[in-house]
């Protein structure tokens, strides 16, 4: 079975939206802490996919995950198992 989850970053807060097999979907969400205010907008796109992962970790735990972001630097990165960017290699580290 597939779990879809969609996150979004902006420069201010984080949010996303995980489907529930269960349930009602799950929404997450927060404002980014200080060390993560200056980051990239990129950075923070993999920051809102860790915090949803690990936010819904009950949800998608022994599921397929298919997750939707707007970010090709993320897709990019995540599917070349890191980038150009120290910052964005870190953030998907989390």
């Amino acid at each position: 079975m597939v779990v879809k989850l969609s996150s979004d970053a902006s420069l201010f807060a984080w949010g996303s939206v995980v489907e529930n097999p269960r349930g009602p979907p799950l929404e997450c969400h927060g404002l980014w802490r200080d060390n993560d205010k200056d980051k990239s907008i990129a950075s923070k796109e993999a920051l809102a996919l860790a915090f949803t992962v690990k936010s819904a970790s009950a949800i998608v735990r022994n599921f397929r995950l298919d997750a939707h972001v707007d970010s090709m630097a993320l897709i990019q990165s995540w599917e070349r198992q890191g980038g150009k960017s120290k910052e964005l290699n870190d953030a998907l580290k989390v």
